[in-house]
């Protein structure tokens, strides 16, 4: 797998392979929304991202670790295999939202195993909430990530796979994710949003 060496660390890219080697022991052929997450690198898709953010991959390229109170608001947040490698570079306070099972595809085990992985594969001291909800419902569920985790608004704000079509599906529209910064992004917060 290769990686690119501004922002990413050998440790990081070992980190991607376990991550994907995790994700396939507990994929089943009859899952379909599992082989849509395997088929990406997740260095290839943590790249976009860092792309579209100059202040995101600054924190990637200087290692801002000193600083472990920075908070994530992931808009559909999947497996949340993003978090493990912001949890590197200081943010420990994780709040994500997806459709899951709501999709109509069934559990697949999906929101389990995005548990598992920020267990297994975050910092120890990160706290987390994940969500099974349409973004849209973001304002209705803001008290439970308040009392779990301790805040109401995000230093970084993303998406991955904005407006997509997948699977019959469609991803979250770049309006709803400015709408959802307008409210929760804090002042001088990062919002990076990768197609």
């Amino acid at each position: 797998m290769q990686f690119d060496e501004r922002f990413f660390t050998q440790e990081d890219a070992i980190l991607a392979n376990e991550i994907t080697r995790y994700l396939r022991s507990r994929s089943r052929p009859e899952y379909s929304l599992w082989k849509w997450a395997l088929k990406v690198p997740i260095m290839d898709r943590m790249s976009e991202l860092l792309k579209v953010s100059p202040d995101l991959s600054s924190r990637f390229s200087h290692r801002r670790t000193n600083d472990t109170s920075g908070s994530v608001l992931d808009l559909g947040c999947g497996f949340c295999v993003y978090w493990p490698f912001l949890s590197r570079v200081g943010y420990s306070k994780f709040a994500g939202i997806d459709l899951y099972s709501a999709r109509g595809l069934g559990e697949q085990e999906y929101m389990k195993t995005a548990h598992e992985i920020v267990k297994k594969f975050c910092n120890d001291d990160v706290k987390f909430i994940i969500l099974e909800d349409d973004v849209r419902n973001i304002d209705s569920r803001i008290h439970e990530i308040d009392e779990k985790i301790g805040t109401r608004n995000f230093d970084l704000v993303f998406a991955k796979n904005v407006d997509y079509k997948k699977l019959g599906s469609t991803g979250i529209p770049v309006d709803l994710c400015d709408m959802v910064c307008e409210t929760y992004l804090s002042e001088g917060g990062i919002k990076a949003y990768a197609g």
